[in-house]
């Protein structure tokens, strides 16, 4: 290994431990800069941790959560990118996350697409097909697809920002 650090700058393929057991670092996620090694870049379904030099991982997203991208809530100032430790999105209701990067509808047909907000990707509900209402509020984990009341049935899909939806506020 440090035969192929010897040149500054250079990108190298590691493995990390975090999480449930090793997580491979994507390509070229290190660069060797100043006799240290940076962690750059991981690979899809966990989360760059970089908060100090002794604090740097790639933290793989456990079952009921996923990530989109490894920068997803870093930290962006003029000097820097810091990446402080953090949980992975949660799992909305209308999906199940079995961990990583999958993201998977329990309502076949139903459409999520993806919206940042603050400084990270989230799956929000798009659409459910005929015969569901679509629930959605500003909790991005209480998105899903709920049949129809009993002796209703709608026809067509439901869409947001249209018509039959239904939000739901806490009380």
């Amino acid at each position: 290994l440090s035969g192929a650090l010897e040149n500054e700058g250079q990108d190298v393929d590691l493995h990390v431990t975090g999480g449930a057991g090793p997580i491979e670092a994507a390509p070229g996620g290190f660069v060797f800069k100043n006799g240290v090694m940076y962690i750059i870049s991981c690979p899809s379904g966990s989360l760059l941790i970089n908060s100090s030099l002794d604090l740097q991982m790639c933290q793989a997203c456990e079952a009921l959560t996923y990530s989109v991208n490894f920068m997803d809530g870093c930290v962006y100032s003029q000097d820097a990118i810091t990446c402080p430790q953090r949980k992975c999105q949660e799992c909305a209701v209308g999906a199940k996350c079995p961990g990583g990067k999958s993201f998977q509808p329990v309502v076949e047909g139903a459409v999520w697409g993806l919206e940042m907000i603050n400084t990270t990707q989230t799956y929000r509900l798009v659409s459910c097909p005929p015969g569901y209402i679509l629930v959605r509020n500003d909790d991005p984990t209480g998105d899903e697809c709920r049949p129809c009341p009993k002796y209703r049935y709608s026809i067509l899909e439901a869409r947001y920002p249209d018509v039959l939806t239904v939000e739901t506020r806490a009380d």
